[in-house]
């Protein structure tokens, strides 16, 4: 009879949600890679699927680099399909298409790893996992940010962003089968949302590592934090669509993300300070962001 402990963990790795944030999946898996841990699993949501399946399908983790430092600015708003919709302000088409462009009309049950998205039903507001059919556009139904993106219509349902359920897909990946669980969380702005007092501060110095959030408290006062927001939401200051989007993005990170990060072994953090969601010309600088907040939790892997 086999012996249980000699067998080796299976790896699995949750990439969260973030759009141009998101990019930093890509120096987490190069590091990963690079020190020889196996990723047995992945389960992505908006831009977190979209690297998850390039990553899936063996395009290589230096290929999928190339790919996001070669998109800048103009040609990334070139892929997409803009016009105004009352539903959302692109189409997004486009994305499939180049999704498609690079891993081909490939299905889940052609992926070298075990590989799952996470969609939002727009009707129900419930949570659908992607794991057959075709991998362009379960990340396409994945990347419904709203306000941006029209919702995703497939198979006679309607889709939005992956990440308005379930912003970095922990308990998916476990339920695929993993027993050690690293995510990969680019929250925009942590400590302005868990200040250093009370239960919501204490919660995520334990998720994240009191290093990490030593790190954020250094760059915390009063004119970023929670007051700020306070004067904001009174009105005080006027919001634009990125500022309201942004504020969105972080509630739901405040909310649904915090409790799967808490079923996750390892958290990767990068410092997301001053990247915003649209910010792909930032690519090389978010990309080695997630680089360095990787190396900073190899030991524990």
């Amino acid at each position: 009879m086999r012996n249980r402990k000699n067998t080796k963990p299976k790896i699995g790795l949750a990439l969260g949600m973030g759009g141009a944030r998101g990019l930093c999946h890509i120096g987490v898996i190069k590091v990963l890679q690079k020190a020889g841990i196996k990723i047995d699993m992945i389960a992505g949501v908006s831009m977190g699927a979209m690297v998850g399946a390039g990553y899936a399908m063996d395009l290589g983790i230096e290929r999928i680099q190339t790919i996001a430092l070669e998109t800048d600015w103009k040609r990334l708003f070139s892929l997409l399909d803009i016009r105004f919709h009352h539903d959302g302000i692109v189409d997004g088409n486009r994305i499939e298409d180049f999704i498609k462009s690079h891993i081909g009309n490939a299905q889940f049950s052609e992926a070298s790893i075990p590989f799952s998205v996470v969609a939002t039903d727009a009707e129900s507001g419930e949570k659908v996992v992607f794991d057959q059919g075709s991998i362009a556009k379960a990340v396409r139904a994945s990347l419904s940010i709203p306000i941006f993106f029209k919702p995703y219509s497939h198979d006679g349902k309607v889709f939005l962003d992956g990440g308005l359920c379930d912003p970095v897909p922990v308990k998916l990946v476990r339920e695929m089968g993993a027993d050690f669980v690293v995510a990969v969380s680019s929250f925009s702005d942590l400590k302005r949302f868990f200040p250093n007092d009370g239960a919501s501060g204490e919660k995520l110095k334990k998720i994240i590592g009191p290093r990490r959030y030593a790190d954020l408290a250094l760059d915390f006062d009063e004119k970023s934090g929670s007051k700020t927001v306070e004067k904001n939401v009174a009105g005080k200051r006027s919001f634009n669509l990125k500022d309201i989007t942004g504020r969105m993005i972080s509630i739901m990170e405040e909310h649904l993300a915090l409790p799967q990060l808490e079923e996750a072994d390892i958290v990767i953090t990068p410092d997301m300070k001053e990247i915003g969601m649209l910010d792909f010309t930032n690519a090389r600088d978010i990309i080695g962001r997630g680089e360095r907040a990787a190396r900073e939790v190899l030991a524990d892997l």
